[in-house]
């Protein structure tokens, strides 16, 4: 998938999980958007798991990075595990 589809689709699963597009596209940080607060970045990381088939990792549950940091970690290859 290319990067301005796979962008689109993050900055989706952001605007039906937060009820609002980011204010800042894939820049937008925490305190950027009302209501970004650990919960919702719980909501976010499994949202954006379900909807990429994807398993994140772990340190993208913790509230902090801009929305472009999912999109950095779907972009990497997923490693194969024996």
């Amino acid at each position: 998938m290319e990067h301005h589809d796979l962008a689109e689709r993050v900055m989706s699963v952001y605007t039906r999980v937060m009820g609002a597009a980011p204010v800042n596209g894939l820049d937008t940080l925490p305190e950027d958007a009302q209501g970004w607060d650990s919960l919702a970045q719980v909501r976010l990381f499994t949202a954006i798991e379900r909807d990429f088939a994807r398993e994140l990792p772990k340190h993208l549950m913790l509230i902090g990075p801009s929305l472009s940091a999912f999109l950095t970690e779907l972009e990497t290859p997923e490693l194969e595990t024996p």
